[in-house]
């Protein structure tokens, strides 16, 4: 059951069963960020259509989740467009 969190379908495909994933920065292997216990500004940030890993746990998700693909940057961008980005805090 530590498994369960709701997750768009891209982010949950590339997540699979996994709940941890090395540091792009240390190399160490941290939980996934769990975004119903964790802050999501303690760990991440945006910077344009880009998310910015501020931590550990931050830095695996965005890779793990590869959530910085060209084509979610672009999403972003056109989110943008009809006002739902940045998403509200």
């Amino acid at each position: 059951m530590a498994n369960l969190t709701l997750a768009c379908p891209g982010c949950n495909l590339h997540k699979g069963s996994r709940i941890a994933a090395v540091d792009t920065l240390t190399g160490q292997s941290v939980p996934l960020f769990h975004p119903i216990l964790q802050e999501w500004s303690a760990h991440f940030r945006l910077s344009g259509y880009q998310i910015e890993g501020l931590s550990a746990v931050g830095r695996a998700t965005i890779e793990a989740l590869n959530l910085n693909h060209p084509r979610r940057q672009r999403i972003r961008e056109v989110e943008e467009a009809f006002g739902l980005f940045p998403p509200a805090q």
